[in-house]
């Protein structure tokens, strides 16, 4: 039976090629990735905290590409409208998500349909910045130390108060209390700013809230710091204690974003915007915008990440029990 060599070396170079563009195409794909603008969704209003961190990523990873990073603002329904508009796109790339821990973990437990499942649908493609919380009193206060406030809560349980600006202060404040064997009146407040302003003003006896809140009203005598909400203390407040070392319990709640992509988004892509993102965190403009807002910079990448989130929506889940809340 004579044998046609044509068809075969044809055949065996086709079988060459196509492991060839196996081996390249996911590496050309990383490599050329983007070749056009790319969208960043954030749920949030236009110079809200997360959305200023983000312009200057943006800023940063537009320079390192030569493509334009573009913010779309879409905030509203709990961070459901701009978690929608991401997952409505291609999973490409193209279009991605910057959303804090309100959208990709506390969601979870404490909203009974938010609208997307932020583990499910999206990929995470890297931490960019976290802030701490601290548990602090009016400058008024007679408490000068967390044990003379806990002291005086179990004394009388109805004593103290707490103004709580966001659910997870909220849920913060009721875990401090489990820990410290007291009861308090956690009081719910639209937003941080009032919350704290009342607890400047001592209509309250303390508040839980982010460092980079606090910090300016600390610095200019109005308010107090009695623990941060830490495993460790803080720089900036290294005479602190943290309320683990006082034997209060820890908490693993902070304030933090990150960069999320559509689920099924090419893994040679995440792995590209995860580069980009590691190098913009790290950049002096980054840097010194963490640095002016008390934060940290500290980025993880995406299996990082996805470990840091399962983590923290447990977090809440714990949190929510300790509060005693349900799902709304």
């Amino acid at each position: 039976m004579p044998i046609h060599r044509r068809p075969i070396v044809a055949a065996l170079g086709a079988l060459a090629l196509t492991a060839f563009s196996a081996l390249t195409l996911p590496a050309l794909a990383q490599d050329n990735f983007p070749s056009r603008p790319v969208r960043i969704v954030a749920p949030v209003p236009p110079g809200n905290g997360s959305d200023v961190a983000l312009r200057v990523l943006a800023r940063e990873m537009s320079q390192l590409t030569g493509q334009p990073f573009v913010v779309d603002n879409k905030p509203g329904g709990n961070n459901a409208i701009g978690a929608q508009s991401v997952l409505a796109a291609p999973a490409d790339g193209y279009t991605l998500f910057f959303a804090s821990n309100a959208a990709m973990a506390a969601n979870v437990p404490t909203l009974k349909n938010p609208g997307y499942d932020p583990v499910a649908d999206f990929t995470p493609i890297g931490l960019a910045i976290r802030a701490r919380w601290v548990l602090a009193v009016p400058s008024t206060s007679p408490y000068l130390t967390i044990e003379q406030l806990v002291a005086a809560g179990k004394r009388d349980p109805k004593l103290l108060s707490a103004a709580a600006g966001s659910s997870g202060f909220q849920m913060a404040s009721a875990l401090f209390a489990r820990g410290a064997g007291i009861q308090v009146n956690v009081i719910p407040y639209k937003g941080t700013p009032p919350a704290v302003q009342d607890t400047v003003g001592g209509q309250v006896a303390f508040t839980i809230a982010d460092l980079s809140t606090v910090l300016p009203l600390i610095s200019a005598g109005k308010l107090r710091p009695l623990a941060v909400l830490s495993e460790e203390r803080l720089p900036l407040l290294h005479e602190v204690p943290t309320t683990r070392e006082k034997g209060y319990g820890g908490t693993a709640l902070l304030s933090w974003a990150g960069l999320f992509a559509p689920a099924r988004t090419p893994a040679p892509v995440v792995q590209r915007l995860a580069a980009l993102l590691e190098k913009a965190t790290q950049s002096e403009a980054f840097r010194k915008y963490a640095a002016d807002v008390n934060s940290d910079p500290g980025f993880l990448g995406p299996a990082a990440l996805a470990s840091f989130q399962k983590v923290q929506i447990q977090a809440y889940r714990d949190a929510m029990a300790a509060a005693g809340l349900e799902p709304q």
